[in-house]
């Protein structure tokens, strides 16, 4: 499914997902839905956070191709394709489009499956910061950001996107954006596809919540100890020490 593609079969099924949006009152647009669909999809495989997309489509050759956009034409800005993420999530429609695209990659043999990496990386609200007040504070603009703290210190407002990413390829299999106040441990087990064959993430996904659902579908449970006695493999550690800042693909190699 490449941007070459993007008249054939294989975005057909996600054409037909993203109907209900057209017809959205609240998403008003120039811009195709599909190709806004695929800036989103480029956002969250490359870990990228408001308004980093926007920036990258302006600039990067194969984010244009990819999406659709021609050399000559405007890309949507960070608030257009911010209110179109937060419409697919208001339809219920962000699991199964993604679904449908993971579907079609599966096909074509490019996840590898051997195991997937489980990573919360926050992304910044759209809307300017609320100052912060006791219980978090909220903003009129963007009602869901919400306040959190940093492990390393510090505060931050926005949203956790919360990704079970194949360690193979690099690709995202799972994916769910909440509140930036949500805990990894509560959306982890979602994340679990069920057909790897290890799962690793770290410290915050320890408890059993996680290893039930890991026992379950039959994986190794590579979950980071507190003890530091069972280390990551050298690829899934290098993306955590790199806190997934260069995009979960080029983390894994691709």
């Amino acid at each position: 499914m490449a941007g070459r593609d993007r008249g054939a079969g294989g975005w057909v099924p996600v054409e037909r997902l993203l109907e209900p949006v057209y017809a959205a009152p609240t998403v008003r647009t120039s811009y195709p839905v599909l190709s806004l669909f695929k800036a989103v999809l480029l956002g969250a495989w490359y870990g990228l956070g408001d308004p980093e997309p926007e920036a990258a489509l302006g600039d990067r050759l194969s984010f244009r191709r990819f999406a659709g956009f021609a050399l000559d034409e405007a890309v949507p800005d960070h608030s257009t394709l911010w209110r179109f993420r937060d419409e697919l999530r208001r339809l219920e429609l962000d699991k199964a489009v993604f679904t449908a695209v993971n579907r079609q990659l599966e096909n074509k043999g490019l996840v590898v499956k051997a195991g997937t990496l489980v990573d919360a990386p926050l992304v910044a609200a759209a809307a300017a910061e609320t100052p912060k007040q006791k219980g978090g504070g909220r903003s009129a603009a963007d009602p869901d950001a919400a306040w959190a703290k940093r492990a390393k210190g510090g505060a931050h407002f926005g949203y956790k996107l919360h990704a079970g990413v194949d360690t193979g390829s690099g690709i995202v299999r799972r994916a769910r954006l909440t509140p930036a106040n949500v805990n990894e441990i509560s959306i982890g087990a979602e994340l679990v596809a069920g057909d790897e064959g290890s799962v690793w993430t770290d410290k915050a996904y320890v408890g059993p919540t996680m290893a039930r659902a890991i026992a379950a579908v039959g994986a190794k449970n590579r979950v980071q100890r507190r003890q530091k006695n069972r280390p990551l493999p050298r690829r899934a550690a290098t993306c955590w020490s790199a806190g997934c800042g260069a995009g979960w693909r080029a983390c894994s190699g691709r």
